[in-house]
């Protein structure tokens, strides 16, 4: 997020560096990744609460505010779009797993939607932090320290 921050500051200059056809691939790439990730949770939870309240009524839109345009048809389409979806994603990513002769990583595959859940719940969070924090503040992860490592330095 700080890094498309930082290159939109002057989108005219990003353009000009980068030309058209960089300009447009720096926005779906970049930018839709973080679209996503923020889209997907906000879509998970209006899905859910939408198939809470509808159980609750009996499968009516009776109390709901402008319950004339979200009739359950709406809520039918959420869950067919999510479950096609998911579904679709899920086979790509086995069928990589398949080509690449990786068989361990078939449980992966198949866990991928609650890995796009969990960078999900992560984008708000760096989107809370870049707001809330100093910009450069940055939760690093260490990798790779050995056990011999660890000794020298104690």
């Amino acid at each position: 997020m700080q890094t498309y921050a930082v290159h939109m500051r002057n989108p005219f200059n990003l353009l000009k560096e980068v030309g058209p056809l960089g300009f447009i691939h720096f926005q779906l790439i970049l930018g839709g990744s973080i679209f996503a990730n923020l889209a997907n949770l906000l879509l998970w939870a209006v899905l859910g609460v939408w198939t809470v309240f509808f159980a609750i009524h009996g499968g009516t839109a009776e109390g709901f505010f402008l319950h004339n345009f979200y009739e359950s048809t709406i809520l039918r389409y959420g869950w067919i779009n999510f479950f096609i979806g998911h579904t679709l994603l899920i086979l790509v990513n086995v069928m990589v797993v398949i080509v690449r002769k990786k068989p361990r990583l078939i449980l992966t595959a198949l866990l991928s939607p609650f890995y796009w859940l969990l960078t999900s719940f992560a984008s708000y969070r760096v989107l809370y932090q870049l707001f809330t924090k100093k910009p450069y503040h940055w939760e690093k992860t260490t990798h790779g320290i050995s056990k011999l490592l660890k000794k020298q330095s104690s």
